[in-house]
């Protein structure tokens, strides 16, 4: 059985300065946090170990990077136990921990209703399981209090805002919003980007020359937020990339037959057809 230490304390070592975080607390609890930054001269170091002595902490852990550490271990040992961790056991850690933290997540996604919705956005270019994850978890106990994709876009952040005064506008910066739902559908669309035959990769590259890849892809990340609000309303997949062959064949035909009936002087008037309930596309 693990043993749980009540006040403690983490220090980050540089070259120059060094982060300490102290924790204290019962140990049923949750633990008080503070956060020092000194520099590595001998006054401001003593006058940490004085701080930490204060705060009545028992125990200190600090990473043996280079050489940085053996005068923050000679001032603090034998007022503290001080323990020397190695960097790379810290990252396998922190590594397998994260491993069993999805796991779990993943292991939730198979209770109902979040099955349904989970596999549904998987049929998306670029969005994973932890991403379907993150997605469900975010959205869709709240799908009802969204009456509009634009809502939910707007919502997430991915919105640009009207930013006009006496008819100048002054920036279409994004509005703020659920930072979790945002940073993930960013990712997707990076991943999506990069996806042959995706249509999300098309308008990245249309975007991308003239307005530059940041701002391409919140476009594909805004774009992908309202393909998905489809997909979780209807509760169809998407099958947008099995069509994209099919439907650039379209575009080539319809600018073709439009192209010969300019030339004979005609004008043309253009609707888009409704697409079918079976499946949604871009």
């Amino acid at each position: 059985m693990s043993k749980i230490i009540e006040r403690c304390a983490g220090i980050d070592i540089g070259k120059r300065f060094l982060l300490c975080c102290a924790l204290t607390g019962a140990a049923h609890d949750e633990p008080r946090s503070e956060t020092r930054r000194v520099n590595t001269s001998v006054p401001e170091l003593e006058d940490l170990r004085a701080w930490l002595k204060e705060k009545e902490i028992t125990h200190v852990v600090m990473e043996s990077t280079g050489s940085y550490w053996i005068p923050v271990f000679n001032l603090l040992e034998g007022y503290f136990t001080v323990v020397l961790v190695n960097p790379e056991e810290v990252k396998n850690r922190l590594e397998e921990e994260v491993e069993e933290l999805d796991t779990e997540i993943l292991r939730r996604m198979q209770i109902q209703p979040f099955q349904n919705a989970f596999t549904l956005l998987q049929t998306m270019p670029g969005v994973g399981r932890l991403s379907a994850a993150t997605i469900v978890a975010e959205t869709v106990t709240d799908m009802a209090a969204f009456a509009t994709a634009e809502q939910m876009a707007s919502w997430a952040g991915l919105c640009p805002r009207n930013r006009e005064s006496a008819g100048i506008q002054k920036g279409r910066q994004t509005t703020h919003g659920n930072p979790y739902l945002r940073m993930t559908l960013v990712q997707c669309a990076w991943a999506a980007a990069r996806k042959q035959d995706s249509l999300f990769r098309a308008r990245f590259q249309q975007l991308a020359p003239r307005r530059g890849e940041k701002r391409a892809i919140m476009a594909v990340a805004h774009s992908m937020l309202i393909v998905l609000y489809c997909v979780l309303i209807r509760g169809v997949p998407y099958r947008g990339a099995e069509d994209a062959p099919k439907q650039r064949r379209r575009q080539r035909r319809a600018h073709h037959h439009l192209k010969c009936l300019r030339r004979l002087g005609l004008t043309v008037q253009i609707t888009a057809r409704t697409e079918p309930d079976g499946a949604v596309g871009e």
